[in-house]
């Protein structure tokens, strides 16, 4: 009989490692599941039709994406990274360069595998930049289907949260094609780290699948730190998830004998335990990267508050070692009876966070003292005013989630509900962070899905516990989802039409860089404002005094940054000083002028000076600048549909004046100046302006600078040294 079982185990064995068998069980697997496949490959391709629709454009459509594309191409052309950068703060001996992400990493090799081993081809590397967000924002949508149906155990709502993900306006504009590519791939790791880390913590043992999915949730966690900064979310969401959890977990353990138990039987602890793994794994490859995510995380915390990152940190450890040492030796040892009092205090604390952040946003219009110029880049601007345009109706799913999630707690009882919570605090950290601050609304994008997620899950947990006929449940959902599409498509079709990358839509800017590539040398140095550094830098390969990076300035020169010597040169009224700037200060062999930047002298002031104060904008105030483009039609001008006559057209003055043209309001001075394809009309700061003077070369300023380049609205002048 021994020998007969043993010969039928190795038969079976047998039949498991064929090669045949094992090919057809994936068949038959594939097979059962072809309705969910087919559905997510349409959720994948609606995800990356919406996001791939700027890849008929043919540049990047971020600023910053054209600073990550010099890193990925020194990475393929050369292996490494020039540091410093050898393209930027040329006045300051260059910039440090961005540390090396994983996203560069995988982007160069990704690079190299669809180029096929040929040689470096601007173009095409271009168009692989722009196409991997797209790439890496569709395959979120899939990979958060698995998020959602770990959490809710339901494929329909794995289904719902992978389609909200594909159409909400907001995660989508970061992830369109040439959009930085960081992010997208960021929250690749992020949404896989959640899927294995809610596999580990929703099972009540500590088996090897679990120890294993434990530490796969730290390593994408960690490998998340690897390649964008936003992974400081983790912590937050894990922390504030953990606390909550292991409480809710303790009041709903149900045993007979507690004095008795094994600790490690403790479900509490179990969790503990796990949370444990991941963090660590987590901490460990963080600090390996060289991130800080208690100094940074707790201190994006502190700011919030006013409280100090230490202070935080220790009132943290005080409520984890709090939470898990009643969890484990006293909640979990309780009668059944007095458990529902920690399940419900810890409901009704979930509620107090929820309604003590509403109460702020109501009383708290503004985190931020503004009154540096870094505060008011408009990334920087409060984001609840833009919450219509980037959520649309979408933005009801938070709401209703954030306040109806912790009562589902209560009625819809399961071991794993805890798990909902995960997705309760990514919905309420990024919510308060998209509130106060534009650039975080991206953030919070991804967040609706999870949120709907909630959502339907309510919905149909709801028609279960009230005994819903089968026929109007199943009315009622086919009516949700369709809703949701609805809502979902329509919120995209009206956001996403009308963006066009920079580039593509200022031809003229790529015409002026065509021409700076052609005609100027090698290691020419421009004099730039910042916010074309990172395109001048990637489209002609010349050296750039200012980017996006707003990167500081060098001491024996007044510690000015790049965008200080411009914004000065722009804004003084001594010619003589503002070529020091230039041709000493910067060094410069070139400076790119456009016209619109006249209209912007109130922003340069702010840059001057580096604060705020309404006494550098009231003079440029008024209403008065107008930069107005016009047609040459021969015997007349067209500027803005009024139609000059050519001989009044002439009697204009193309180069600097003193003596102006008209009054406004009667007592203002108006100044007047042509050019071939535009009508300024300035008021007299702006008249008096070195810029201006620069512009309509002025006989303080010609013996100073020649003008080599105009077209559309840019000038570019050679610095005469």
């Amino acid at each position: 009989m021994v020998n007969l079982e043993h010969s039928h185990t190795h038969s079976e064995d047998h039949h498991l490692h064929n090669p045949k068998n094992v090919f057809q069980n994936i068949v038959q697997k594939v097979w059962d599941n072809r309705v969910i496949i087919l559905l997510l490959i349409a959720i994948f391709l609606i995800a990356f039709g919406i996001r791939g629709h700027l890849l008929r454009y043919e540049y990047l459509f971020e600023f910053d994406a054209f600073y990550h594309a010099r890193i990925v191409e020194d990475l393929v052309k050369q292996g490494f990274v020039s540091n410093p950068d050898p393209l930027a703060y040329y006045q300051q001996g260059g910039a440090l360069a961005a540390p090396v992400s994983l996203y560069h990493v995988t982007s160069t090799i990704l690079y190299k595998i669809i180029s096929f081993g040929q040689p470096f081809n601007k173009d095409f590397f271009m168009w692989s930049i722009q196409f991997f967000p797209v790439f890496f924002g569709a395959l979120i949508c899939l990979i958060i289907y698995f998020l959602g149906k770990e959490v809710f155990n339901s494929k329909k709502i794995g289904l719902i949260t992978a389609f909200i993900a594909a159409v909400t306006p907001a995660f989508a504009y970061r992830t369109m094609a040439g959009a930085q590519g960081d992010n997208a791939f960021g929250f690749l790791w992020m949404v896989i780290g959640f899927v294995f880390f809610i596999r580990a913590v929703k099972t009540n043992g500590l088996k090897r699948n679990d120890l294993i999915n434990a530490s796969l949730g730290g390593i994408f966690f960690g490998m998340m730190a690897m390649s964008w900064s936003m992974y400081l979310l983790i912590p937050l969401i894990v922390i504030a998830y953990s606390l909550f959890a292991v409480v809710l977990i303790a009041s709903r353990e149900t045993h007979e004998h507690h004095d008795h138990k094994n600790l490690l039987e403790n479900h509490a602890l179990i969790f503990s335990i796990k949370v444990l793994i991941s963090m660590v794994i987590f901490h460990i490859i963080t600090y390996a990267y060289g991130e800080d995510w208690i100094k940074d995380a707790l201190g994006y915390v502190g700011s919030a508050i006013n409280l100090d990152s230490t202070i935080i940190l220790l009132l943290v450890l005080i409520a984890a070692v709090i939470a898990i040492v009643a969890s484990v030796f006293f909640i979990s040892k309780m009668s059944n009876e007095n458990k529902k009092m920690f399940s419900i205090l810890a409901i009704l604390a979930l509620y107090a966070g929820f309604f003590i952040i509403i109460f702020m946003f109501i009383t708290v219009p503004d985190l931020m003292q503004r009154t540096t110029v870094a505060s008011l880049v408009g990334e920087e601007s409060v984001g609840n005013q833009f919450f219509g345009t980037k959520y649309n109706v979408l933005i009801l799913f938070p709401y209703i989630a954030l306040l109806l999630c912790p009562l589902g707690l209560w009625f819809f009882k399961k071991h794993d509900s805890h798990t909902q919570l995960l997705l309760f605090f990514w919905v309420l950290l990024t919510l308060f962070m998209a509130w106060y601050k534009l650039k975080f609304t991206f953030v919070f994008g991804l967040a609706i899905a999870p949120a709907a997620a909630i959502v339907a899950h309510l919905i149909f947990e709801g028609l279960k516990k009230f005994t819903t006929q089968k026929g109007i449940e199943t009315k009622i959902i086919y009516v949700c989802l369709f809703a949701i599409i609805l809502l979902g498509v329509g919120a995209s079709a009206r956001f996403f039409p009308d963006y066009v990358p920079y580039t593509d839509q200022h031809k003229e800017w790529t015409d002026a860089m065509s021409w700076i590539e052609n005609n100027t040398p090698t290691d020419a140095k421009l004099f730039n404002w910042w916010d074309q550094g990172h395109i001048l830098a990637f489209l002609t390969e010349r050296k750039v005094s200012a980017d996006n990076r707003n990167y500081g300035g060098r001491a024996d020169l007044n510690k000015l940054s790049g965008n200080q010597y411009f914004a000065t040169f722009a804004t003084t009224t001594d010619t003589n000083k503002a070529y020091e700037i230039a041709s000493k200060g910067v060094g410069a062999d070139y400076i790119i002028l456009s016209s619109d930047m006249i209209g912007s002298m109130a922003s340069f002031e702010f840059y001057a000076n580096n604060s705020v104060d309404q006494k550098y904008v009231q003079k440029y105030s008024g209403g008065v600048t107008r930069i107005i483009p016009c047609v040459d039609n021969n015997t007349t001008v067209t500027c803005s549909g009024n139609s000059i006559p050519r001989q009044q057209w002439n009697l204009m003055a193309s180069n600097w004046k003193s003596t102006p043209d008209d009054f406004y309001n009667g007592t203002d001075p108006i100044y007047y100046y042509r050019s071939t394809d535009e009508l300024l009309i300035l008021n007299s700061a702006e008249n008096k302006s070195n810029l201006v003077k620069v512009w309509t070369n002025s006989e303080e300023t010609k013996n100073y600078y020649k003008e080599v380049y105009y077209s559309q609205g840019i000038k570019i002048f050679q610095i005469i040294k």
